[in-house]
């Protein structure tokens, strides 16, 4: 049995001689594996030359000049810079967390920054709380620009915006209001004080699961220009 040779003339209905549209072949989508990760992260240098640098650039310098402008303003120790620049310091020095003085947050704002000469510390270790990344994180800051305000911000303020400010700050701004106020408010309301480290708790719980879920979504989906860039390379 022989088959029909292919024709290059575009087929056509028998009865009214009218053509007929060919179907286009499916277009699958991108593979979403994780030995396709990296591709799906990486996003293409800009390849117009020196136009495709000038927005972001442009975006960089405005962010940069927003974000680290007066930084170091006020000099002074806030919420849990009580703790952390100050565990940071003790990893940066002995490589391990250790008890401060009393009047720790008095040497610091009262010194040049000079963290190599700063006595803050007991011999005793101290009570660790968080893993050491964060830590080290704000240490580097220090061991770039001092233990000052600045210094112990800048590391912060340099990686939590990074790739996707977008999430960065609705989960920031949510955390402090939605995902606060109202349970602290019932925390209150019916358990007193306790009430109020309870649902300041349960408001944090919160919104960690949804950082987290937002971090997986980015992982698993990333955005289409990421998506575009790994399935073009």
């Amino acid at each position: 049995m022989t088959g029909t040779p292919p024709s290059d003339e575009t087929p056509s209905d028998e009865t009214s001689g009218a053509p007929v549209a060919v179907a286009e072949p499916p277009t699958f989508a991108p593979r979403r594996d994780e030995a396709t990760l990296v591709e799906r992260l990486r996003v293409p240098m800009p390849s117009r030359g020196l136009v495709g640098w000038i927005g972001p650039l442009v975006v960089t310098l405005i962010g940069g000049l927003l974000r680290f402008v007066d930084l170091g303003r006020p000099h002074d120790i806030i919420f849990d810079e009580t703790y952390y620049p100050k565990d940071a310091l003790s990893l940066l020095k002995y490589g391990y967390e250790q008890k401060f003085v009393e009047n720790a947050n008095a040497l610091i704002l009262g010194s040049n920054g000079d963290w190599r000469s700063l006595n803050l510390f007991t011999d005793a270790p101290n009570f660790v709380v968080h893993p050491p990344f964060g830590k080290w994180t704000i240490a580097v800051g220090e061991w770039l620009f001092g233990a000052t305000p600045f210094g112990w911000r800048f590391s912060v303020a340099a990686v939590t915006y990074l790739g996707h400010a977008t999430y960065a700050t609705a989960v920031g701004w949510l955390r402090a209001t939605v995902g606060t106020l109202p349970f602290v408010w019932l925390g209150a309301r019916y358990g007193g004080a306790e009430g109020v480290l309870l649902g300041q708790t349960l408001g944090f719980a919160l919104s960690s699961l949804m950082a987290l879920a937002l971090c997986l979504r980015v992982l698993r989906y990333p955005p289409p220009r990421l998506a575009a860039a790994g399935a073009a390379a």
